[in-house]
């Protein structure tokens, strides 16, 4: 259950990284891009859109076919070198990105990031990474297995070049705790709250059945199933808005299903997306 309604309005800093982010991808589609040093903004918040504006354009030029690198932004912006935990997931994205079926640049933007490669999962104290489930432009949601309890979860963490936005990490918390206070059957519960090298998780309930958006296929159901879902759907977010909590991204791809649906049944729980805070 993605927790947005108590969540604090981004400061004027969160604002001026989500501009400078979004007028250069702007301007990378426009056909005519301005060199990247452009967009970047004087002062604190510099290093962070530098990150962010990186792995735009390393994602638009090796989509593209062209022949692009991490190390060559690492010698044109050598104080990229200071954040090693960015680094690597600049080096993930890189592999995941000439990993693409059919070579570099062109897989389907509709498809999302593949995976993360195993040698880019975090080291999480008392769980144990088994792969990647989904992510977004903020987190990233693992398959897990808690060690003390020997159960598997699903655990979302924030992306490692979020973790020096202070309004980002109040925005997780926050998040984290208006889940941890909802308990209805089909809302996904939480478990437990930690941090890993300065990087905020919660580790959660894993439903394996894949997404409603997934089940659907672009194909209608039964009036009388369909309303059925809608009906369960109604009552866990009723229980969330009694708790003034507002999800503000349900979509079929954020409803999570358990393996009764396939046989007919009822299973589904309102997810915690990867990508939306």
């Amino acid at each position: 259950m993605s927790s947005n309604s108590a969540l604090p309005a981004p400061s004027s800093d969160a604002s001026l990284r989500t501009r400078c982010v979004e007028d250069f991808q702007h301007s990378l589609q426009g056909g005519s891009p301005s060199p990247l040093e452009q967009f970047l903004p004087e002062g604190a918040k510099r290093l962070a859109v530098l990150v962010e504006l990186v792995h735009v354009e390393l994602e638009f030029r090796l989509k593209r076919g062209e022949p692009a690198r991490v190390e060559e932004y690492l010698a044109r912006y050598p104080e990229l070198g200071s954040q090693p935990v960015a680094v690597r997931d600049l080096f993930a994205a890189e592999f995941r990105l000439r990993c693409r079926p059919g070579g570099e640049g062109d897989r389907p933007l509709s498809e999302g990031p593949l995976p993360a490669p195993p040698w880019a999962w975090p080291q999480l104290p008392g769980y144990e990474v088994l792969g990647e489930l989904g992510r977004g432009a903020v987190g990233v949601v693992f398959r897990a297995r808690q060690v003390g309890l020997n159960r598997l979860v699903a655990v979302k963490m924030l992306l490692a070049h979020w973790q020096s936005d202070a309004d980002a990490v109040t925005r997780f918390h926050t998040e984290a705790k208006a889940v941890a206070a909802l308990h209805h059957p089909n809302i996904v519960q939480m478990y437990d709250l930690g941090d890993s090298g300065g990087r905020p998780f919660f580790s959660m309930e894993l439903v394996e059945g894949g997404t409603l958006d997934q089940f659907l296929a672009g194909r209608p159901l039964p009036p009388r199933r369909a309303a059925h879902l809608v009906a369960l759907l109604a009552r866990a977010m009723h229980q969330a808005h009694q708790r003034g909590v507002i999800h503000r991204d349900l979509k079929p791809s954020n409803v999570l299903l358990t393996g009764e649906l396939a046989g007919g049944g009822g299973g589904i729980k309102g997810g915690t997306s990867p990508g939306k805070l």
